[in-house]
């Protein structure tokens, strides 16, 4: 696929809502990359493709009771794209960054199978896109599901997550920008990989620490999070119980 473009919710048919108006907190600093975990591995043609996200937003908004399909954009095995809730528009997608960050989709299953090559082209189009538009900030943040989610979710998955730092970081505008030496993309690239892969780790022992004052009993200080503020300073003792390298995939 080489002409990029936006099918549109009219286009493809969508008949839920788009969530609140966020843009006054545009450009988004941050973008947190999802999969749908379905089935649809090989890119299909167009008709077949909005089914599939028609499919999605009727599970979204009859089965999960949300306003409409949860993400901001869905990248279909082809590279096409298709407007979810769009930009500006709170979604449904990840643990306390609904209404501050985008949500990009990859139908698929990244615990199964990568993601393709033209969905990684189509993301990165996507992010020099919200750039122009100004809807991002250069070089946003790029994150994934499973390092907010307080689940064990491995979202996007084992065979894509390690790769979306690299892939996608590091984007500075609408053109390539490919103004840096190689050593200093080496550079970047490293960082980028490095700064991701401690997210997860810090997530992790978040997950642990949580279950073990879940087992000993102690008490929410703010009736939402399962452990005091205070039992952050925990974490180094544990990680050094678990080891630096935890498993990525809750």
């Amino acid at each position: 696929m080489t002409e990029f473009k936006i099918i549109l919710r009219g286009e493809w048919g969508a008949t839920g809502g788009r969530g609140k108006d966020v843009s006054s907190k545009l450009p988004w600093q941050e973008v947190v990359i999802h999969t749908e975990a379905g089935s649809q591995r090989s890119p299909a043609s167009y008709e077949v493709e909005c089914g599939w996200i028609r499919a999605i937003e009727n599970f979204h908004v009859n089965t999960r009771g949300w306003d409409g399909i949860a993400y901001s954009f869905l990248i279909a095995p082809s590279g096409r794209i298709f407007e979810g809730r769009g930009w500006g528009r709170s979604g449904a997608h990840t643990e306390g960054r609904n209404s501050t960050a985008a949500a990009f989709c990859f139908l698929g299953h990244g615990d199964k199978w990568p993601a393709t090559e033209a969905q990684w082209e189509s993301a990165r189009w996507l992010i020099r896109e919200g750039i122009r538009l100004n809807k991002l900030k250069p070089a946003p943040l790029i994150t994934t599901h499973a390092i907010y989610s307080g689940k064990g979710k491995s979202c996007p998955g084992t065979l894509i997550a390690p790769h979306v730092a690299t892939r996608l970081g590091g984007i500075t505008g609408p053109d390539k920008g490919d103004t840096m030496t190689p050593d200093q993309e080496a550079k970047l690239d490293k960082a980028l990989a490095e700064a991701a892969a401690a997210g997860l780790r810090a997530a992790h022992c978040e997950q642990l620490l949580a279950e073990v004052l879940a087992a000993l009993n102690v008490p929410s200080t703010d009736g939402k999070r399962p452990y005091p503020v205070r039992a952050i300073e925990s974490l180094t003792r544990i990680e050094a119980k678990v080891g630096s390298n935890p498993p990525l995939d809750g």
